[in-house]
């Protein structure tokens, strides 16, 4: 069976209490294509820079990936802990610092050759954690992760007030995504990305390489944010997960297939 491959946050994750009303099912079903979903709430633009990777091998019929907001980041599930109680500087080739940071692998972290596998997409196995930077500071409970031990917490908070950087972080975000974006377009994958939530601007696109024909971007009708801005929650109702109600996901949808009919993205 054909299939579409969604990767992103929320906005793009179906719901577990609304099932079959979120936009890519409804597009899924109009289309007869299999939904297969790597999008998570919380979801960093790493998570989604792997799930990327894992689209080009299965080059589905047809793949959508909404990046999402910079502010969020990638843990490995154990860190390779240094010993600083035994730590004495020291310079010249290679001193034990160096040496821990180039060569130490962490118990459980990033692996390459595990692709998809290593995001915490639900599976108990996973090696890297992608999140919101506030939900991982807050150890907030997740259903995707064990709980974060205190230490990680705290250098978390840390690394808030001491180092992180919000343009940075939206850069170097926009610099992963648009790379992804290249190796999809020379893997002659099927593909439409809707840039808004970590570009915001239609008009400043300018990481992402000018040979990409502009209609596998979307426009500001089809980003999930202005879809759930026009259909909002009413207030006594419970957010399904995707932050809109479901005449979001309806308008959505329809926006959507109406991009991919005119462009004749799905054959």
């Amino acid at each position: 069976m054909q299939k579409l491959i969604v990767a992103g946050c929320s906005f793009s994750t179906p719901s577990k209490t609304h099932p079959g009303t979120h936009w890519s099912e409804l597009l899924a079903d109009r289309h007869g294509l299999e939904l297969v979903s790597f999008a998570r709430e919380g979801c960093s633009n790493g998570g989604i820079r792997i799930a990327i990777d894992e689209i080009i091998k299965r080059k589905p019929e047809l793949a959508i990936i909404v990046p999402t907001f910079p502010g969020r980041m990638e843990i490995p599930r154990d860190a390779a802990e240094y010993n600083w109680d035994k730590h004495s500087p020291s310079t010249g080739w290679a001193p034990p610092l160096e040496n821990h940071i180039e060569n130490n692998l962490p118990a459980s972290g990033y692996n390459k050759s595990r692709g998809i596998a290593n995001l915490n997409l639900g599976q108990p196995d996973y090696n890297f954690i992608s999140e919101t930077i506030f939900s991982l500071a807050e150890n907030f409970p997740n259903p995707h992760r064990d709980s974060l031990q205190p230490e990680t917490v705290q250098a978390i908070r840390y690394f808030i007030s001491c180092l992180y950087d919000k343009n940075w972080k939206q850069q170097t975000d926009q610099w992963m995504i648009a790379q992804g974006i290249m190796k999809m377009w020379d893997a002659e994958v099927n593909f439409l990305v809707m840039p808004n939530l970590l570009w915001r601007k239609n008009s400043i696109w300018n990481d992402i390489p000018s040979m990409v024909p502009t209609h596998r971007l979307g426009t500001n009708q089809t980003c999930p944010l202005h879809a759930t801005s026009m259909y909002p929650l009413i207030n006594d109702k419970a957010d399904p997960g995707y932050h809109g109600s479901t005449e979001s996901q309806k308008y959505l949808a329809t926006k959507l297939e109406k991009h991919i009919v005119q462009y004749s993205m799905l054959q």
